[in-house]
């Protein structure tokens, strides 16, 4: 598994200066580095047994250093990856970032030098993330955009907002390839083209070019329609494409397969439907026809307002926002709903979720709330069934 991360800069800016915001106010940290980082996962124990190389050099042991660009591939039995850190260093936004690299100062007014790619072995993160639990990934990759023994200057936080940092990653495996050396050779010859222009960075591998646009430097819009009224992306700030063709089936859907959909406001999947109201964040559906199965998953801590109509006719709303959770409904017989309710200070008690609505089942269902058989909990109304979240 991989996890990818960029620096929020607003909350970096906070973090650096101490600012109040509102009720809520910052006390100003020490900023010692700020990068895009990349979490790899391993289920092997003690110690993965990948391979690891950095160019052509062989990497037994991290930590590891990389140029921003080069080449970084990874054997794990049968399966291939490369990496390719970049940044604003790379052409044509170098003069961009010399310029900020320039006004960038320490705490102790230093300049900064030009920063580097790290790879460092896994270790429990240092404070908890959600429900307290620490994630440990097998090896993390920085692609560092300030790295320093010293701490940024409070001062600096509107250059560093003009970098930028980030990935490109290619899979591949022995029956694609025939063996990780042919890999390593196919990677070489992929390229990378940067365009001033439309700030965006093409990357071509054999015949397919993928194409990711953005404004790291003004943050102004970029036009999601081509000229011939076309979708071309979803988000004011981004765009990818595929061989110069959006690879988004419309402007809500992010994935779409033969089963399953994920994306915003409107999913729509083999007769089943999943409506989010006024939210931005992602809602995944999934069906399976055969076994008469529905999935509405809301995959983030984020609270949304949605609901879902089955091809069989159930509808399933609730009276407030919703949190993380998953709905699987099962013909018109059965439910079982998984919901946890994550804490956040911008959504108020009265505006969450405290039960939920089911109707057009064929009878009093049998459902389940976090594992635990709460059917006898389940009140009939005129028109539905009444499900408690508590």
């Amino acid at each position: 598994m991989i996890m990818m991360g960029k620096p929020d800069m607003e909350e970096i800016r906070k973090a650096a200066q101490g600012k109040t915001d509102g009720d809520v106010t910052y006390p100003r940290q020490k900023i010692m580095s700020v990068q895009a980082s990349m979490a790899l996962f391993n289920d092997e124990w003690p110690k993965a047994t990948w391979e690891i190389y950095v160019g052509d050099r062989r990497i037994p042991e991290l930590p590891a250093t990389a140029e921003f660009g080069e080449l970084i591939t990874i054997r794990d039995g049968v399966t291939y990856m490369a990496v390719r850190a970049l940044n604003s260093s790379q052409r044509p936004w170098k003069k961009v970032f010399k310029e900020a690299l320039r006004t960038l100062k320490t705490s102790e007014g230093e300049e900064i030098k030009e920063t580097e790619v790290m790879l460092l072995s896994g270790g429990a993160e240092a404070q908890p993330c959600h429900a307290g639990f620490k994630i440990m990934p097998a090896m993390t990759i920085n692609a560092y955009l300030y790295h320093s023994d010293t701490p940024l200057s409070p001062a600096s936080d509107e250059e560093l907002a003009k970098l930028f940092g980030g990935f490109v990653v290619t899979f591949g495996d022995v029956a694609e390839y025939g063996n990780f050396e042919a890999f390593q050779e196919a990677m070489k010859a992929t390229t990378l083209d940067f365009y001033d222009i439309s700030e965006s960075v093409a990357y071509t591998l054999g015949d397919t070019q993928l194409t990711a646009g953005w404004k790291p430097v003004a943050h102004a819009r970029v036009t999601v329609v081509s000229e011939d009224g076309k979708f071309t992306g979803w988000g004011e700030d981004y765009y990818f494409r595929v061989n110069g063709e959006t690879p988004y089936p419309g402007p809500s859907v992010l994935k779409d397969t033969p089963l399953s959909q994920m994306g915003r406001w409107r999913l729509e999947k083999n007769g089943a439907t999943l409506m989010q109201r006024k939210g931005t964040k992602p809602l995944m559906l999934r069906t399976f026809p055969k076994q008469g199965i529905t999935v509405a998953i809301n995959p983030t801590p984020d609270y949304k307002e949605y609901n879902l109509r089955t091809a069989d006719g159930v509808y399933v709303s609730a009276d407030g926002l919703l949190s993380m959770g998953r709905w699987v409904v099962r013909g018109k017989e059965k439910a079982d709903i998984w919901y946890c309710a994550f804490e956040n200070d911008e959504v108020p008690e009265e505006k969450r979720a405290t039960v939920i609505f089911m109707a057009g089942m064929a009878e009093k269902p049998v459902v389940t709330l976090n594992d635990e058989d709460i059917t006898g909990r389940v009140i009939e109304n005129e028109k539905w069934w009444t499900i408690p979240l508590k």
